[in-house]
């Protein structure tokens, strides 16, 4: 029977019970893709990341790191690899400031720890989501607003795809009350045909400004969003590191678009609107096509899974 320390973090907040939970293997040697999915299966949260790591044998190289749903391997989650880097940082002793990874589809990852009020913060380099406007038809989009239980067609002002995530965007006009109302119909969402884009749409993420509500309680924010992944085997993910390097590349258009001071802060701070919660401070680098996804992780549970394979 083989032994894995095994972690769960939760991620994109300072306090325990808040933010996304993920967990986190480490493992001294790689182990088969099947091994992986039935670790996954057994956490059962939205995400299971898998690195092999070893203190005594680190030679300074790019650390692979892969990310597994209940159901299926992803190509990138943002949580799950703070919630690593947090595991790392200070249950691996891993001896540098910044951590580099690499991928098997989206290219090299790199998170720089800090410490901020007294609490660990890391920042993750994370590649750019590029989404662009589409057209949906008129009866798509009822759907749409429909299962998402619901949405006023009238308050839409953009719909928007991903390709490289696998994500639809949907901006609403300003109004968060919208946003923390919906009630999706997981199954009628997974039973909507997108035309064209059925294929492409694995996550939906609805999203508005804080802009110009400065009396509502969410005023501190540049911008408030929902993440809903039925297709992946997650209906609402809690906070979601990749939705937001496609939120990065909207809002901040909408946001730092006309502001060319380089010395002002375009930095954008973002909430994640799910029961739990989550804070997420966003920074894009157009020069690289690349954007820093800042948050807290706080460990809530360590031990040992025990595994016999097939």
């Amino acid at each position: 029977m083989s032994k894995y320390p095994i972690y769960i973090v939760d991620a994109f907040t300072k306090l325990p019970f808040k933010g996304n939970p993920a967990a986190v293997c480490l493992l001294e040697k790689p182990i088969e893709e099947y091994q992986m999915k039935k670790i996954a299966a057994e956490m059962n949260l939205s995400e299971t990341s898998f690195v092999v790591y070893n203190s005594e044998n680190y030679d300074n190289e790019p650390i692979l790191i892969r990310w597994f749903t209940p159901t299926q391997e992803v190509p990138l989650c943002g949580h799950a690899t703070l919630a690593t880097s947090h595991v790392l940082f200070h249950e691996a002793n891993f001896p540098l400031e910044k951590i580099r990874y690499d991928t098997l589809k989206v290219g090299p990852l790199a998170v720089t720890r800090e410490i901020v009020d007294g609490k660990p913060f890391y920042e993750m380099d994370l590649p750019l989501g590029k989404p662009n406007i589409i057209e949906l038809s008129d009866e798509i989009i009822d759907r749409v607003c429909k299962e998402l239980n619901s949405i006023n067609k009238e308050n839409i002002e953009e719909v928007l795809l991903c390709k490289k995530t696998s994500k639809l965007l949907i901006v609403i006009k300003e109004n968060v009350e919208e946003i923390l109302n919906l009630k999706p119909s997981y199954t009628g969402l997974l039973d909507i045909d997108f035309g064209e884009y059925n294929e492409d749409v694995l996550g939906i993420i609805v999203s508005t400004s804080v802009y110009n509500q400065e009396d509502c309680d969410y005023s501190q924010y540049n911008c408030v969003s929902r993440y809903f992944a039925p297709w992946r085997g997650i209906n609402e993910d809690p906070v979601t590191g990749s939705a937001h390097t496609v939120l990065a590349n909207y809002w901040d258009n909408i946001f730092n678009n006309n502001n060319d001071d380089d010395n002002d802060d375009k930095s954008l701070f973002a909430l994640q609107a799910s029961e739990r919660t989550g804070e997420i401070k966003i920074k894009l680098n157009r020069d690289t096509d690349r954007v820093i996804i800042s948050g807290n992780a706080s460990t809530v549970l360590k031990g040992t899974i025990n595994a016999e394979f097939d």
